[in-house]
């Protein structure tokens, strides 16, 4: 065991004992192991007389008179521990030096041994000075490098000699190790080592030199890390590192740094290392840090102020830890536990991909050999070090790095580490005592699960944390996804116990006055937590009422309000005002402006970036995915401009300023170029091939200007004012709107006039190309002089181009719109002077959606490539993203003419099947809500039933003449058709291994379908009555059908022999169903009850479980949960859902809430919830544990016939008779998590109230 004691002084008593020469040397002569006989030249004679304890208390005597400092390193063998003073008990001025060099000491601080008292002795005043002087200057290194060690002496030149003598001598002995390489020592960079050309220096540490070098076989770049002479200077050291090196080879996985091979060359240890070029973690958190400036993390794009990373650096920041997560756990599974996971030690790649370095030193844990193993060695770097490693515990596991990782989360979601301290020493006693700020303090856009995980990972027990890095990169991956986490918050009675620990005197005062009033005081607890709790369900029901009330005007309020009321009451309320919410906001990014009202917007080529100009000429240009501000340092540059437009490249903005000057001005590099003599501009646009601007002056002149401003011809002479423009997308034709209502079509190249539209008497406004250029949408504004007040009479008009003709007029009753847009599919997006965004048909003028959101009103509005999204721009200095299609969580499957049943998720949940009375079977993309296929072999007549196969590769369905069609789920392409029924097929089912298709008919029979061949390989005779299902088991080995005939039978499956007869139902059934392990089976029966019959192989157990309903009428649908601990029926005739025990068919819950009867359920696949579908024209979904109304699904105009869950449960879907199906989520929260728009203001949150204290 390895021991270090510093003295800060030497007394006289040990002195006496101590040659006086020499002090210095100690610490290289005492390492054999017999200690006793190293210490004899130095002690005398009487080092052999002492018995141990006094020999030992001799060498831990501290303080004492005047005396050399003294370092002193052994190893200890033959006597028991000794342990060093704890972190509080001060030595002087060297107790920072003795925490500092806590690597090389042995057992946890503060146990076992009693030290002596200090010798009193008289005080060196100067000597402390010095001291002080060094720990500072040791932590300035620790944090700054060596460079810190000359900016240290010239603050402190008197102290400059003592000073670099002081740090010269710590370096020698092998303790110190800052970035930057030594501090003193200028070693030459050697030629080759082993096998390997070096080529430079990459840094050197307290383990060694690290250099960039080349493996001369391979001809590749390594990263060659060659150890300190001395570090491995033992026998036993040298064998751990082979073998620790062995162990990280093992190590196969992208996000860890490979090593390539290890040896030994004249005495030096190498290990070779895969290069990783980028930056570190550490350097991308530098980055972040001084991007957001003095204060720290200040809002780039939102007035919240808010501090910490942005939303998009969150999710960033949460990727990068659970890739480095599911490294770290591929490195755990092979028994190698790192033990210094800091960002120092993390590279980023040019493509951002996270990289683990220096696992060559972690420890191997599938190693029996424990006397190789350097116990009691403290490693890790202070501010990243479990407690379990500054208490120094000799078992260290995988979850001292599931702590580290806790502490990088911490650092890259807030910019600050979770621990400050002055020094070293008092940061072991912050990490070991006390808990970090909560996170959301230093991030308010930080969630409340996001600080959960963080605390799960950095608790002090390692027995609460994450047991693994998989699970916490699980739980990271979920917050991402925005699902439930696993991990909850920690309970009052576990903080109170920690505090108790932390402050045991205070806690036993505390304790002994709460027993003396203990009545009172839980009487108090219990009303608090009631009033607290109380308190909670108001607020959150208040935030929920005032959300719906928002949510016409206002819905990206009402989503945020939403939010912020299911945080503090989730349930039934806030899951619908959340749904609510979502259906009506469709906006995806809400950005900040620069200042004032936004006048106009500019995209670049792809729809990537988007620039905006306010009134006051001010200009900013952001990223639409990400919501980055990306003009932050050339916003000086672009003010004072009247008119602005973004280059298709996206990189350059064009400004034309009051003065009639022109600016470009590279996003990048700054201003490129400045040109004057210009007329007042009044229009500024980009060529669609980036190499030209069309400038339009105040005189009604416009010209083309190229890529630098200068001059290239006059497109139109003065005339008209122009008040809005636009350039076809191939460049080739210009549509000038002008002042009296015209419009001027003109060439493209030469400016000469095409077309001159004329419609109405007011003025065009805005106009705009649709994408090919055959036609343009222009707004016009007439002023009726008739009138006392004046009104607008305004219209929307769709032009050919090309020949002048009126294609379709609209007169607008509501304001008119100040600017308009032309998609690819055919539609025209307005904005209005109230804020209004409106979706029109230019075919029919109809109008198809109607968007809120803005305050005031609309003047710039564009769409993105597609034509799915849009950007405005408005007076409320707000840009806004739009989503027009169909929205991800909430679609709408629109299309079929007729009533839709059923509605049916493919395995994968990527694609939805439709069936309709229309005669058609649809397959949609569930992601784009976009009709995929369309399948129509029925000819026109009722569609029935349709599923996929296991393996979503086949799409079934049938039609009302008994036939049954199978289609390629890809490409729609028809594999077979099969007439074998003369009836409706109401039952269809693939087996599970996807080879064989069930069918159950209303001519009473059943069959077996091959799909190999596509022949009928068995039919199922024996009902007398039509069939409403046909199921198989869960091995496909049975099936039960289920007859109008008071029967349900069971049959082998492989030879269609008919196994029993389930008798005992009075009048029909309509459901049977195997449980999910195929031992029991439930029946739904017309008289109103549920039987449960228990199957082995291929008998059934005559006696059936019966359930008598709570009211009468007869049961249409019974479903075992998924477990098949309970199952659920249904009656088209009541509204109420009962779920029943599967073992002894007592009743759980009884589920009111719809208004007429039941058509259809279905469990979620994890059995948390119950979707029920009603004739009251809504779909419900229930909470399975205590039957509580979960979500209401309100939309359809007809009743509702089927629902089913997708496979990952994340969505419902709901088909209708009004001849659409529906998505839904499920969990509403999680998906307005991921829809969130933008954070709540300052000024909203007081607004509603959102700051104010809670009880």
């Amino acid at each position: 065991m390895e021991v270090v004691l510093i003295f800060p002084r030497v007394s006289a008593h040990v002195l006496q004992h101590l040659a006086a020469g020499g002090l210095h040397e100690i610490a290289h002569l005492f390492v054999g192991a017999n200690t006793r006989a190293s210490l004899e030249p130095y002690i005398g004679a009487q080092a052999g007389k002492m018995p141990d304890e006094e020999f030992l208390n001799r060498l831990s005597i501290a303080g004492g008179g005047p005396g050399e400092e003294l370092l002193v390193r052994y190893v200890h063998v033959q006597w028991g521990s000794l342990t060093l003073p704890a972190p509080g008990d001060r030595m002087g001025p060297c107790s920072l030096y003795l925490l500092r060099f806590r690597k090389v000491t042995s057992g946890p601080f503060g146990e076992a041994v009693h030290m002596p008292d200090p010798v009193p002795h008289p005080r060196d005043a100067g000597l402390d000075v010095l001291e002080e002087l060094v720990a500072e200057l040791l932590v300035r290194m620790e944090s700054d490098g060596v460079g810190a060690l000359e900016a240290f002496c010239s603050e402190h030149p008197e102290k400059q000699a003592a000073l670099r003598e002081r740090v010269g001598a710590l370096e020698k002995l092998g303790l110190l190790e800052f970035k930057g390489g030594s501090a003193g020592s200028g070693e030459s960079v050697p030629e080759r080592i082993g096998p390997y050309l070096i080529r430079k220096e990459l840094g050197r540490g307290g383990q060694g030199v690290v250099y960039l070098a080349e493996e001369e076989a391979l001809s590749r770049p390594v990263a060659l890390k060659v150890f300190t002479p001395g570090r491995l200077a033992s026998r036993e050291a040298r064998v751990r590192f082979r073998r620790e090196a062995e162990a990280a080879s093992r190590l196969d996985h992208p996000n860890v740094c490979a090593v390539y091979g290890f040896g030994e060359d004249e005495g030096l240890l190498y290990m070779a290392m895969r290069y990783v070029e980028g930056e570190t973690l550490g350097d991308w958190l530098a980055g972040l840090r001084s991007r957001a400036g003095p204060v720290r993390g200040k809002d780039r794009g939102s007035d919240s102020g808010s501090s910490g990373t942005t939303n998009a650096e969150i999710s960033q920041a949460l990727v990068l830890v659970e890739k480095i997560a599911r490294a770290l756990h591929a490195a755990h599974e092979l028994g190698l536990i790192h033990r210094d996971v800091k960002p120092g030690n993390i590279m980023l790649t040019s493509e951002g991909e996270p990289v683990i370095l220096d696992f060559g030193l972690a420890r191997d844990e599938t190693s029996d050999d424990t006397v190789l193993t350097q116990t009691g060695a403290i490693v890790g770097t202070p501010a990243y070090m479990s407690p379990e490693q500054v208490a120094g515990r000799d078992s260290l596991d995988r979850r001292t790095d599931v702590y580290a990782l806790g502490v990088i989360l911490y650092e890259c979601l807030t910019l600050e580490r979770p621990f400050h301290a002055p020094d070293v020493a008092a940061l072991y006693r912050v990490i070991l005592a006390t808990d970090p700020v909560d996170p959301r303090r230093l991030n308010p856009r930080l969630s409340r699960d996001a600080t959960v995980v963080i605390a799960k990972a950095l608790d002090k027990d390692p027995v609460r944390r994450y047991p693994t890095a998989l699970a916490l990169a699980e739980e990271l991956r979920r917050l991402l996804n925005f699902e439930p986490i696993q991990a909850r918050p920690a309970s009052i009675l576990l903080r109170l116990r920690r505090w108790g620990q932390r402050r045991p005197m205070l806690a036993a005062t505390t304790v002994g006055l709460f027993l003396s009033l203990s009545v009172g005081l839980v009487g108090s607890l219990v009303l608090l937590d009631r009033i607290h709790s109380a308190w909670q369900r108001a607020e959150g029901l208040r935030l929920a009422a005032r959300s719906t009330a928002l949510v016409d005007d206002q819905p990206d309020l009402a989503l945020l309000l939403a939010l912020e009321g299911a945080e503090l009451q989730p349930g039934r309320v806030a899951n619908e005002a959340l749904l609510a919410a979502l259906v009506a906001c469709r906006q995806e990014r809400i950005l900040q402006g620069p200042g004032g009202s936004l006048e106009q917007v500019s995209l670049d080529r792809v729809g990537k970036r988007a620039l905006a100009r306010s009134v006051e000429g001010l200009v900013r240009v952001w990223d639409l995915s990400s919501g980055d501000v990306l003009s932050e340092g050339v916003e000086e540059l672009l003010m004072g401009a009247v008119v602005a437009t973004l280059f298709p490249d996206g990189e350059s903005v064009a400004l034309g300023h009051v003065d009639g000057s022109l600016s470009i001005v590279d996003l990048t590099k700054g201003l490129v170029q400045e040109v004057e003599g210009f007329a007042p501009f009044s229009h500024l646009l980009a060529h669609p091939d980036g190499t030209r601007l069309l400038a339009i002056f105040g005189d009604g002149s416009a010209q083309w200007l190229d890529r630098s401003g200068q001059r290239l011809g006059s497109l139109r002479p003065p005339g008209n004012k122009v008040l809005g423009v636009d350039i076809s997308r191939d460049g080739s034709q210009l549509a000038l709107a002008l002042e009296g209502g015209a419009v001027e079509i003109r060439d493209g190249v030469t400016g000469s006039e095409l077309a001159l539209l004329r419609g109405g008497n007011g003025d065009a406004v805005a106009c705009a190309f649709d994408p090919t250029g055959r036609r343009l949408v222009v707004s016009s504004v007439t002023a009726d002089p008739e009138s006392a007040d004046v009104r607008w009479d305004d219209a929307l008009r769709v032009w050919d181009p090309s020949s002048a003709e009126l294609l379709m007029e609209r007169q607008i009753d509501y304001e008119h719109f100040s600017t308009v847009a032309f998609a690819e599919n055919g539609t025209v997006l307005g904005g209005d002077f109230s804020g209004a965004l409106r979706l029109i048909s230019a075919d029919s003028g109809e109008e198809l959606l109607r968007l809120t959101g803005h305050q005031d009103s609309i003047r710039s509005v564009q769409f993105l490539p597609g034509g799915i999204r849009a950007v405005t721009g408005s007076r409320d200095d707000t840009l806004r993203l739009w989503n027009l299609g169909p929205q991800p969580e909430v679609t709408i499957f629109r299309g079929h003419e007729k009533g839709v049943s059923p509605a049916r998720f493919d395995p994968s949940g990527t694609s939805l099947v439709t069936v309709a009375e229309d005669g058609t079977c649809r397959v949609w993309d569930v992601a784009t809500g976009r009709e995929r296929l369309r399948l129509d072999s029925c000819a026109g007549v009722i569609a029935f039933p349709a599923t996929f196969s296991p393996d979503g590769s086949l799409v079934a369905y049938s039609c009302q003449d008994g036939s049954v069609h199978i289609n390629d789920a890809k490409s729609g392409r028809l594999v077979y058709t099969i007439g074998v029924h003369t009836a409706a097929i109401f039952g269809l089912q693939f087996d599970p291994g996807g080879g064989f298709l069930a069918c159950g008919s209303l001519d009473g029979t059943g069959s077996i379908i091959d799909l190999a061949t596509g022949e009928v390989c068995h039919v199922l005779e024996g009902h007398t009555g039509p069939l409403h299902n046909m199921r198989y088991d869960s091995a496909g080995e049975r099936l039960v059908s289920a007859s109008e005939d008071g029967s349900a039978r069971l049959w082998n499956a492989d030879t269609g022999e008919n196994l029993a007869v389930l008798e005992g139902h009075p009048g029909k059934v309509f459901d049977a169903r195997f449980s999910p392990r195929g031992d029991l089976i439930l029946t739904a029966c017309e008289d109103g009850c549920a039987r449960l019959f228990r199957t082995e192989a291929s008998e059934v157990q005559r006696e059936a479980q019966w359930v008598t309903p709570i009211q009468k009428g007869p049961l249409w649908r019974a479903a075992f949960s998924p477990d098949g601990e309970s199952f659920a029926c249904i009656s088209l005739k009541f509204s109420v859902v009962n779920l029943f025990s599967t073992r002894d068919a007592t009743l759980i819950a009884s589920m009111e809430g719809h208004e007429s009867g039941l058509v259809d359920l279905a469990f979620s696949p994890d059995g948390r919830y119950l979707a029920t579908a009603s004739l009251d024209r809504t779909a419900r979904i229930w909470e399975v544990s205590d039957g509580s109304p979960w979500l209401t699904c309100r939309g359809h105009s007809n009743i509702v016939l089927t629902v089913d869950f997708s496979k990952d449960g994340r969505h419902m879907v709901s088909a209708s008779a009004d001849g659409t199906a529906r998505m839904w989520p499920v969990d509403p929260h999680a998906a307005a998590q991921r829809r969130r728009p933008r954070e709540l203001t300052a000024a909203e949150r007081e607004r509603f109230g959102l700051e104010t204290e809670r009880p």
